[in-house]
């Protein structure tokens, strides 16, 4: 297989994850709570660095499902003339999920002690690797306590963690993404949304005096909202697409993307 492919593999194993962490430091608790979403392969694997491609400036999302139907592939990128800029990232990316389950050093980011870097994050994550370390860069999401991955590189000469406050790993949790007893979700695979053109999450309910209230889900602006499917109707979508994955909750709507 294409290890750009393996790459891209790797991460959307990682869509329908949620890991939950629990930190301390002097006597103040903090939580995580990291998601993941198609768009973040593009910036994580290095894509946008290669500006004489394209790709570098494309839709983040249909590249990433382009690169796992095998419609792009690594020579596609050693294309550029920046490759050998990104190919460091991209020889440990495949285990980006080993490192964020083995991870036990956690940093709060403060951008000010490292002058020499444009990275906006607020938390840095560093695993061993090899000679090295593995550096993830956690980023606020609008909703409370809640982060995706900003940045992922190995460390080459610049210590990223230098001066920053170090937080004591208490208690983490890895689980689905979507919590089975709050929601309703089918989530066909790459190869059936390639077929399909849509993919589905549950983003609304309804209340006990019978309004519909949204909740917040991340998607690309560039998916268009299709059709809103009731809760009756939606074990019939869930048995048209084969291999989908079902949790129900009771008065739960689907809105289909």
């Amino acid at each position: 297989m294409d290890y750009l492919q393996v790459c891209a593999k790797s991460f959307e194993h990682l869509l329908n994850i949620k890991y939950h962490i629990i930190l301390g430091r002097k006597g103040k608790l903090t939580e995580l709570n990291i998601l993941f979403a198609p768009t973040e392969f593009h910036h994580l694997i290095g894509i946008h660095k290669l500006h004489d491609l394209r790709l570098s400036r494309g839709n983040r999302e249909k590249i990433f499902y382009q690169i796992l139907d095998g419609q792009l592939s690594l020579a596609d990128l050693k294309k550029s003339r920046y490759f050998p800029m990104i190919q460091k990232r991209m020889k440990p990316f495949e285990q980006i999920e080993n490192f964020l389950d083995s991870n036990k050093l956690i940093f709060r980011y403060n951008q000010k002690l490292q002058s020499f870097s444009l990275i906006e994050a607020e938390y840095l994550l560093s695993t061993p690797y090899e000679k090295t370390d593995i550096y993830i860069f956690l980023d606020q999401l609008p909703e409370p306590d809640t982060f995706f991955c900003r940045s992922f590189f190995p460390k080459e000469g610049k210590d990223y963690t230098k001066g920053q406050a170090v937080y004591t790993l208490l208690k983490k949790r890895k689980n689905l993404a979507f919590n089975r007893k709050d929601h309703y979700t089918i989530r066909p695979s790459h190869t059936q949304r390639k077929t399909l053109k849509y993919r589905i999450y549950s983003t609304q309910f309804l209340s006990s005096s019978g309004s519909i209230c949204s909740v917040t889900s991340r998607v690309s602006a560039s998916i268009i909202p299709l059709c809103i499917v009731p809760l009756t109707a939606a074990p019939q979508a869930a048995s048209s697409l084969k291999s989908a994955r079902i949790s129900s909750a009771p008065n739960m709507l689907l809105q289909i993307f």
